[in-house]
């Protein structure tokens, strides 16, 4: 594998566990409130999803390995380009329902940089 795409994939994995670890404890009214949380989230959101493309580009049957990578890197854009359209909940359910699921995906490939 290129190592281009490794740093990417390690960079998508970083920002799954910053996301983890700065989510944990927390529920949806409680992130709701943390303006810190909320924004350090979707900046690691915003990697995740600029890594997603960039893969697309080199190497687009890795990204295909990736579930929803398309809705991934458009979540990316919003996050960036319609950023008053973000809603908490959105991003909440998507903390709890499919982080878990890039973060499967993400561990089928090699990491070692």
């Amino acid at each position: 594998m290129d190592e281009k795409i490794k740093k990417f994939l390690y960079d998508i994995n970083e920002c799954i566990e910053n996301i983890t670890a700065f989510t944990k404890g927390y529920d949806l009214d409680s992130f709701a409130v943390d303006t810190r949380t909320k924004q350090a989230v979707e900046r690691n959101f915003e990697i995740i999803g600029e890594a997603i493309n960039n893969i697309r580009k080199y190497d687009p049957s890795i990204s295909d390995q990736i579930r929803e990578s398309n809705k991934i890197v458009g979540f990316r854009n919003q996050l960036i380009h319609g950023y008053d359209m973000i809603s908490d909940p959105i991003t909440w359910d998507i903390i709890k329902n499919k982080l878990p699921l890039l973060a499967e995906d993400i561990s089928k490939f090699d990491l070692d940089v």
